[in-house]
């Protein structure tokens, strides 16, 4: 009996010594979770400051493009050939098109699409002026046509406007908003 008593006492030690094992695992394992949700704040914090970054760029993109593209009109350059020239290298930079790829200006069944690449497939716009969302509405008819062609959707889909009213800017806003249209606004007055 003496003997059996001692195994129980072994054993209850034995299971004394597991539980505290448990206890430690547990809060092991507590300690990873808070390093985990830490982790995952630092990661939410980076992705916002990403956002900004990104939205910094493109209003950069936008403020440059605006820039030069007044230059060009100056120096007779056309508004068409260096957003196009621009784009392009911008594109390159981020891994859009391929090291020696470009956008080129094409006619499709009688529409003039001023930035075009076939692969990927972008399609866009450029305009001067923009004196109501006939620009938009433009290029939604050959993003369709370009979409029957080539039987997809385009990558990505472009409208440069350099100058257009407060009023025009919204609706062309809201428009490429709705079609995932991707616009670059100049002057608005």
């Amino acid at each position: 009996m003496d003997a059996l008593i001692e195994e129980q006492h072994k054993l209850w030690e034995n299971q004394n010594r597991l539980w505290e094992e448990v206890k430690a695992l547990r809060e092991e394992q507590n300690k990873l979770w808070e390093g985990h949700n830490r982790l995952s704040d630092s990661v939410g914090k980076l992705e916002v400051r990403v956002g900004r970054l990104e939205r910094s760029v493109d209003r950069l993109r936008d403020a440059m493009i605006v820039g030069f593209g007044e230059l060009c009109i100056s120096f007779g350059v056309s508004f068409e050939s260096f957003v196009r020239r621009f784009l392009s290298r911008y594109l390159r930079g981020v891994g859009v098109l391929s090291k020696g790829g470009r956008l080129v200006r094409v006619v499709v069944d009688g529409e003039e699409i001023n930035i075009f690449s076939e692969e990927p497939l972008i399609v866009g716009d450029v305009t001067v002026y923009a004196k109501s969302v006939d620009e938009i509405n433009k290029l939604l008819r050959k993003i369709n046509l370009i979409k029957k062609k080539y039987d997809r959707d385009p990558l990505r889909k472009y409208l440069i406007v350099l100058r257009t009213s407060k009023s025009v800017a919204h609706e062309l806003k809201r428009i490429a908003r709705e079609n995932n249209i991707e616009l670059i606004l100049g002057k608005i007055m």
